[in-house]
């Protein structure tokens, strides 16, 4: 049994377990991701994204030009990179 340790918090455990991500390894408890983005819509001429915050349990509106130009945190902008092209560049928006 190989033993490996999870760059993020520093726990040993079995090397298997561990996922590779963001160029880090990473245990089962690090591996989650905060933001996801449940749908988009338009207000006027201005995209919204609606993103749920899974660790305040609250959902965010997040402009559609803030996450393109870069001006959200970086956790946000790579959790979001995710789901970007999936739920919103091939969707239709909700009306």
């Amino acid at each position: 049994m190989e033993l490996g340790t999870c760059d993020k918090c520093n726990r040993t455990g079995r090397a298997k377990n561990l996922k590779h991500k963001y160029g880090q390894k990473l245990c089962p408890d690090c591996d989650y991701r905060r933001y996801f983005i449940m749908l988009y819509f338009f207000e006027g001429v201005t995209k919204i994204l609606q993103v749920m915050d899974t660790k305040e349990g609250q959902i965010i509106k997040v402009l559609d030009d803030d996450y393109i130009n870069g001006n959200i945190d970086a956790e946000m902008k790579r959790d979001l990179e995710e789901d970007y092209a999936s739920k919103v560049l091939n969707k239709k928006p909700y009306y």
